[in-house]
C-alpha cells in the first residue's frame, strides 16, 4: 500500500508544488504592493486549485504519452531523477485507468477550491488552464508548441489566477509582470527536453530542443539566454514603474543561473536540478520584496 501510495506521489509531479508556491508569492507580492489587498484563506484555496489543476495535466500527460507510445520502456522518455515520473505506465507501476482516476480526483478538487474564489477572472484562468492541460499533449507537444503551453499554464494563467483571487479583478500590469514566471516555465521545459532529443526524434515529437541542437546551441548557452531574458523583463518592469527598485535584490541569484549553466554541459540532471532551485527562488525573492516593500 505504501509503496503504491509512493507511485501515485511520483505520478502527480508533486516536486511542482515548490514551484507554484513560489509564483503564488510573486502573484500574492505583485497584489499586495499595487492593490494593498491580501486575503489568506483566498491565497490558500488558489494555491491549492492551482496545483490540483497542475496534477491532472501530469497524469494526462502520463496517459497520453502511453497511448502515443511516446513514453514506453525501450526507446522511451528518459529517467530525470527530478522527476521521477518518466516510464510509470509502461512499467507497469501505473495503469492507465488509475492515472486517469487519479487526474479526475484532482481536477475534482481543484473544482471544489475554486467555489471558494470564484468570480468571473478566476473562471476564466481557471478555463485556460484545464484546457491547457487537456490539450498539452494532444496539440501543444504534437507540434512542437510546448513552450507556448507551460508559459501560458504555469506562468500566466496561474499567477493571474492568484492574482484576481486576491483582488476580484485584472489588470494588464500583472499580466506584465506574470512574464517573468512564463519565461521560466517555457525555458525550463526546453531544457528539459534537451536529454529527450533521440527519443523524441524517433517517436516524431517535435521540440524546441531539436530545432536548437541541429543549430550546435548548448543546454549552457540557452539558459544563459533565458535567465538574460528574465533580467531584461525584470528591469523594464521596474521602468514601467509595476516593479519597485527593492525586487533587484532577486539579482543576487545571478551566479546561481551562471554555475547552472555552466554544470548543465558535463553533469546534466545536476545542472537542472540547480537552475530548477533557481527558478523557484528568484519569483519568490521578488514576491517577499514586495511583501515588505508593502509594509515599510
Amino acid at each position: 500500500m505504501k509503496s503504491k501510495l509512493k507511485i501515485y506521489w511520483k505520478s502527480l509531479r508533486a516536486f511542482t508544488l515548490f514551484w507554484i508556491l513560489a509564483n503564488t508569492i510573486f502573484a500574492v507580492g505583485v497584489a499586495r504592493y499595487l492593490t494593498g489587498k491580501f486575503e489568506l484563506m483566498a491565497t490558500v484555496f488558489a494555491f491549492l486549485c492551482v496545483n490540483l489543476v497542475l496534477f491532472f495535466a501530469h497524469e494526462l500527460n502520463n496517459v497520453f504519452d502511453y497511448l502515443l507510445k511516446v513514453d514506453k520502456v525501450e526507446k522511451g522518455s528518459t529517467a530525470k531523477t527530478y522527476t521521477l515520473a518518466s516510464q510509470l505506465i509502461p512499467q507497469g507501476l501505473l495503469s492507465v485507468k488509475e492515472a486517469i482516476f487519479l487526474g479526475l480526483i484532482c481536477l475534482s478538487l481543484g473544482v471544489v477550491c475554486l467555489f471558494f474564489v470564484l468570480n468571473l477572472w478566476t473562471l476564466i484562468f481557471f478555463i485556460i488552464g484545464v484546457s491547457l492541460s487537456i490539450s498539452y499533449t494532444i496539440f501543444f507537444k504534437r507540434y512542437g508548441l510546448q513552450e507556448i503551453a507551460l508559459a501560458g499554464g504555469h506562468g500566466i494563467a496561474s499567477t493571474c489566477f492568484v492574482y484576481s483571487a486576491i483582488t476580484c479583478s485584472f489588470e494588464v500590469y500583472m499580466l506584465l509582470a506574470s512574464l517573468i514566471p512564463a519565461i521560466f516555465a517555457s525555458g525550463m521545459i526546453t531544457l528539459d527536453a534537451w536529454k529527450d532529443i533521440e527519443t523524441d526524434f524517433s517517436a516524431k515529437v517535435k521540440t524546441c530542443a531539436q530545432y536548437l541542437f541541429s543549430l550546435d546551441v548548448s543546454p549552457g548557452t540557452y539558459m544563459s539566454w533565458i535567465f538574460s531574458l528574465v533580467i531584461i523583463s525584470h528591469i523594464s518592469l521596474i521602468f514601467l514603474r509595476i516593479l519597485p527598485e527593492t525586487t533587484l535584490a532577486a539579482l543576487f541569484i545571478i551566479p546561481g543561473f551562471h554555475l547552472a549553466s555552466a554544470l548543465i554541459e558535463k553533469r546534466f540532471e545536476k545542472g537542472m536540478i540547480l537552475f530548477l532551485v533557481c527558478m523557484f527562488a528568484y519569483p519568490l525573492v521578488i514576491g517577499s520584496c514586495l511583501f515588505i516593500d508593502y509594509l515599510l
